[in-house]
This record gives structure tokens, sequence and C-alpha cells, in this order.
């Protein structure tokens, strides 16, 4: 069973793709993180649950058409920057530069996508946190 335990709104975004070793802009966009633990029941005393994982999944929004430029063939990955609120109320800037596509990569002005995002075990339990 799969619980999203934590959603993370994300502000200033921006969606880009690394071709060729260099970065293009694919879109603006604003974001939301959604932390999702993996649980397992087992049948022993008290709750019997195990979270056998935790991940992040970036949900994204774009606010306008993408930038149609760039030959699909060529990208190498997709990266995102986006800024969120800290509960501390200063805003941080978050980058990951892999994000593993889950759904279609749809860009238009009422379309979504996700995204599974590579991070540290750290930044996981930083964000977690926050």
């Amino acid at each position: 069973m799969e619980r999203i335990i934590k959603r993370i709104p994300c502000s200033h975004g921006v969606l880009y793709v690394l071709a060729y070793t260099n970065r293009y802009v694919l879109a603006e966009c604003d974001a939301v993180l959604e932390i999702t633990e993996e649980i397992e029941h087992i049948p022993v005393l008290g709750k019997g649950r195990v979270v056998r994982g935790r991940y992040i999944t970036l949900l994204i929004t774009a606010h306008h058409k993408p930038n149609s430029v760039i030959d699909p063939r060529s990208v190498d990955s997709i990266g995102f920057k986006g800024e969120y609120l800290r509960s501390d109320g200063k805003s941080e800037t978050l980058e990951f530069i892999r994000c593993l596509l889950v759904s279609d990569l749809d860009l238009t002005a009422a379309g979504e996508c996700r995204f599974e995002v590579q991070c540290s075990d750290a930044l996981l339990d930083r964000l977690r946190g926050a």
C-alpha cells in the first residue's frame, strides 16, 4: 500500500532538458512534491505496519506552451528547479537534475505530468521535516 505523507508546493519552477551538455528551458511551471511511503501490513501485535521505502513524486503544472524547438531525440535528461517555503518562513531553492517521467509529458496550459525524483536520504528527511 502507498500513502502520501506530505505535499510541498513549489513556486517559480522551471522545467528544463539537458541535451548535448546544454540546458534548455522547457517550460515555466508550478509544482507539488509528494512524499510517499510504501507500507506493508504484517499480522503482528500493534498496528503491524512496516515502511518498505519512501520516495518523492514531482507533479508539474505548466504556465504556457512548452519550448518546441528542442529535438526530443537529443534529450539526455529532464530537470526541475523551483522554490519552496520552509517552516521557518524562508524560501529555499531545490534542484533535481534527473527526473524520471512517470506519466505522459503534457505541458499544455491545462496539462499535468508526473516525475519520480531521485534524491539523497538526507534531502528526503529534510523535506519531511519542512
